[in-house]
């Protein structure tokens, strides 16, 4: 084995170099894709709000979101069921304690509530003109949605600041999954929870 010469020893040099400027900037690179801090998803206030549900799985797995997105759930009555309902409780399991549920006695007293001061009210409907891929999310809304049977009568459309649908080849999606799409839209425009389990 012939010894290095000065250019072979030089390029080695170049290339080692090289080497630790690559590692250099790649390890800043992953410290910046890191995630930032993650902020006290509650103090933005971003709710998640039923309109007389129907059904008490939708119900449940509804809780379930809520807990899951940290948006606290406020529940507009008169329901289809009594809340005490088992499946409700079956479907919701543990995740009713970590769930931050209200439930308004009507529509009069969920607007007159002081969160309605907080931010916008966000109907979910298919008669929307906004689509949930364009729209924008802001602390403090109040994503809502109707009933299962009816969606939401003309006073609550009335009421909405804006009206988004979610976009879908079919007529519509089930309650509980349409509540999940919505909060995580949400939530990516706005932050997420830190986990906690």
């Amino acid at each position: 084995m012939k010894p290095p010469t000065r250019r072979t020893s030089f390029l080695c040099g170049r290339l080692a170099a090289r080497t630790l400027k690559l590692q250099a900037i790649q390890g800043s690179r992953r410290v910046a894709a890191r995630d930032p801090p993650q902020p006290d998803l509650r103090a933005l206030n971003l709710r998640l709000a039923l309109y007389q549900p129907d059904m008490p799985p939708n119900l449940g797995a509804a809780i379930r979101v809520a807990a899951c997105f940290a948006a606290p759930l406020e529940i507009i009555e008169p329901c289809g069921f009594l809340l005490t309902d088992p499946a409700l409780k079956r479907v919701a399991m543990d995740y009713a304690g970590k769930a931050e549920i209200v439930r308004r006695a009507s529509w009069a007293a969920f607007l007159a509530a002081p969160e309605r001061a907080e931010g916008r009210l966000i109907l979910f409907t298919t008669q929307a003109e906004h689509a949930l891929d364009a729209f924008v999310f802001a602390p403090g809304d109040t994503l809502l949605f109707g009933r299962e049977s009816a969606g939401a009568p003309p006073e609550v459309h009335e009421a909405a600041a804006a009206r988004v649908r979610i976009p879908v080849r079919a007529r519509s999606l089930n309650l509980a999954v349409s509540t999940g799409v919505a909060l995580f839209e949400a939530r990516r425009q706005l932050g997420w929870p830190a986990a906690t389990d």
